[in-house]
């Protein structure tokens, strides 16, 4: 396979939707639904990326277990620590990163400052040889496997 050379920084998404500690889940959902996004990273006052909160999240832990979205507040269900990338990675370092942590999205930090966001369905969609690649990794966890199609 040909070495890749399009870094995180060629196609990350920017600017990225972000959502205030303290915000409500119900508030939450609102916004990733008007913007037809799975995930919204999570600031603090100082609009530092602190979390994530993904569709995933108000699955599982709000509506599975009956909890108000409109008292509950992102930080008590987004996922930390936050999983994060820098703009110089390889795409293949990318998705091997998500892969080993288990996460479909990336933000992308530059000196503690969000600058973009990256998914594995973009990955997959501006690289797909990349595909080749990721079938010998040893661990693909069930969520990849059917975006790669094993």
């Amino acid at each position: 396979m040909k070495s890749i050379t399009l870094r995180v920084k060629d196609i990350m998404t920017t600017p990225v939707i972000t959502i205030r500690k303290g915000t409500t889940v119900s508030k939450a959902a609102s916004i990733m639904s008007k913007h037809h996004i799975g995930g919204l990273v999570v600031v603090d006052e100082k609009e530092r990326p602190i979390g994530m909160l993904t569709e995933r999240d108000l699955v599982r832990k709000i509506v599975a277990t009956y909890k108000d979205p409109r008292t509950t507040r992102v930080e008590e269900i987004m996922s930390s620590p936050l999983v994060a990338g820098n703009p110089e990675m390889t795409l293949e370092e990318a998705a091997k990163l998500m892969i080993k942590m288990n996460v479909k999205r990336l933000p992308i930090i530059r000196e503690e400052e969000l600058v973009g966001i990256l998914t594995f369905t973009d990955i997959i969609r501006t690289y797909p040889d990349l595909v080749e690649s990721l079938k010998i990794e040893k661990k693909i966890p069930r969520r990849f496997r059917k975006l790669i199609r094993f």
